[in-house]
């Protein structure tokens, strides 16, 4: 979500409006980031996604926040696309509803570090 936002203020309209809408159903939420500005060319979808490409213009940053941020969702089971307008440009970012289980070896012990107090040694 910070690289969309951040996208917004470098791509879009200079002082335009950046809104973030989080919206939820049964199955999945999803949080939208829009823009005021001409986004990227809807036929350079793939392109976008694509570390390091280069705008037709030449114009580019570095070229990988949006191929990880897509990365990250497809991660979460989830996905990321836009769609461009003549005044805005909104990123869908759509991930599942489920319940995560910390993965770690401190789950369920009562402090991060130990599993019982019988390791700890007083100084």
């Amino acid at each position: 979500m910070k690289n969309l936002i951040a996208n917004g203020c470098a791509y879009g309209l200079a002082g335009g409006l950046i809104s973030v809408c989080v919206t939820q159903n049964d199955s999945n939420f999803t949080i939208d980031v829009t823009n005021q500005g001409a986004g990227p060319a809807v036929a350079c979808k793939l392109e976008v996604y694509q570390r390091f490409a280069e705008t037709p213009e030449g114009k580019h940053g570095l070229g990988i926040g949006l191929s990880v941020a897509r990365e990250l969702c497809i991660y979460l089971g989830g996905t990321l696309d836009y769609e461009v307008n003549t005044q805005t440009t909104t990123f869908h970012i759509t991930l599942p509803i489920e319940t995560m289980v910390a993965k770690s070896d401190a789950y369920g012990s009562n402090e991060f570090l130990f599993e019982s107090f019988d390791d700890v040694i007083e100084m």
